[in-house]
């Protein structure tokens, strides 16, 4: 069996500073301007990056399911009417980020399973055609979904800025503290309809993937415990909304957690499944500031990267043992724009380098390996 490798280039961002970036792009095109190696995708990137590995033949590139070019995260001059947030907002508005997100459902099932797959892209929504795809071939009950990410998914923008315009009307972002970038929250605005921000949402309410069967790691935006006092209904809309989910099964392992009492919640959340298949999707933005500035949104001050490898070897570790199918992954979020940036205080993006990483430690558990009960290591069959 194969691991195939295939990417999705939608970047529907309608946010006035990522269309102004978009044109800067555009007009360095024209005037010559534009550094290299010019990579116009996070694919394109990380094949180049990863290209060692392909000289195994279980891996497999498959290439770029195909986006309208001004949907892409690095346009062709001659979208350069398009570029700008009344014409994103429109697509969201259409939910259109749900058509996409039929496509990948349908790619993969047609050319992918029952291979093994990553997919490299941009928008989160559509992670949501993976899954799909994978509980129509295996059955909904049997397949498992772990999320590292910044945000819980599963909320419209409305309800994000609406909690965030009570923070910073009050003055306590002591409250969230991983959460910084308040304006840059409060531009968000996208439509109630299925995108990067409330796929998940959409994803369990219609069972195409089961609460009980979620795990989600890493986020900053989970309430804390002086949020859930505040009587404001602003407040209590978005405290409610996360409890609703909790409830109904979703583990949810906020940073401040992880960073209190290390990595024993997520070992106690994996022995909560119980599903022969896992799927797991990573947002870069899970590490934003810890060496990764490259992310789309900015907003939160990520686990550093070898946090994040700590958890994957955790996460490895525990399907190997339990003989548990490591069978789909997604590195999403990645901003090209930024990837590979020299910052002016002297850091550099380290965004491809820490991907090609947790790449690699993503396929290792894909392949079979056996497990050593007294050492607790695991060995891989290559």
């Amino acid at each position: 069996m194969s691991i195939l490798f295939f990417g999705v280039p939608l970047d529907p961002d309608d946010r006035e500073e990522r269309c102004l970036i978009k044109r800067a792009y555009i007009y360095a095109l024209i005037r010559g301007h534009v550094p290299t190696p010019n990579f116009l995708t996070p694919y394109e990137a990380l094949m180049h990056y990863l290209q060692e590995i392909f000289v195994d033949p279980k891996f497999v590139k498959l290439g770029e399911i195909p986006v309208e070019s001004w949907l892409r995260p690095k346009p062709s001059f001659r979208d350069l009417s398009m570029i700008n947030p009344d014409t994103f907002s429109a697509f969201l508005a259409a939910d259109c980020c749900r058509d996409y997100a039929e496509m990948v459902n349908i790619f993969v099932r047609r050319k992918v399973l029952p291979n093994k797959f990553v997919m490299i892209g941009v928008d989160h929504s559509s992670t949501g055609g993976c899954l799909k795809a994978l509980t129509s071939f295996y059955g909904v009950e049997k397949i498992g979904v772990i999320i590292l990410d910044s945000h819980f998914d599963a909320f419209h923008a409305k309800l994000g800025k609406s909690l965030f315009t009570y923070i910073k009307e009050h003055g306590i972002p002591a409250f969230m503290p991983h959460t910084n970038n308040f304006e840059g929250l409060l531009e968000l605005d996208a439509p109630e309809t299925y995108n990067s921000g409330s796929f998940l949402r959409y994803l369990l309410e219609e069972r195409v993937i089961l609460p009980e069967n979620v795990i989600v790691i890493g986020v900053a935006d989970y309430p804390s415990k002086g949020l859930e006092e505040i009587e404001d209904e602003r407040v209590k809309k978005w405290v409610s909304e996360y409890r609703r989910f909790e409830r109904e099964g979703v583990l949810i392992l906020p940073r401040t957690r992880l960073k209190r009492e290390g990595m024993n919640p997520l070992k106690m959340a994996l022995n909560s499944l119980r599903t022969p298949f896992i799927y797991i999707s990573l947002d870069i933005d899970v590490m934003s500031f810890r060496e990764v500035y490259a992310a789309r949104i900015l907003n939160t001050i990520g686990l550093d990267p070898n946090e994040v490898y700590e958890i994957l070897e955790i996460i490895k570790k525990y399907i190997i043992k339990k003989g548990i199918e490591l069978v789909g992954f997604d590195l999403m979020e990645i901003d090209v724009h930024a990837a590979n940036a020299h910052l002016k205080n002297g850091i550099v993006d380290r965004t491809y380098d820490i991907s090609k990483v947790v790449i690699r430690k993503i396929i290792d558990g894909m392949i079979n390996g056996s497990f050593d009960e007294a050492t607790g290591n695991v060995y891989q069959k290559f």
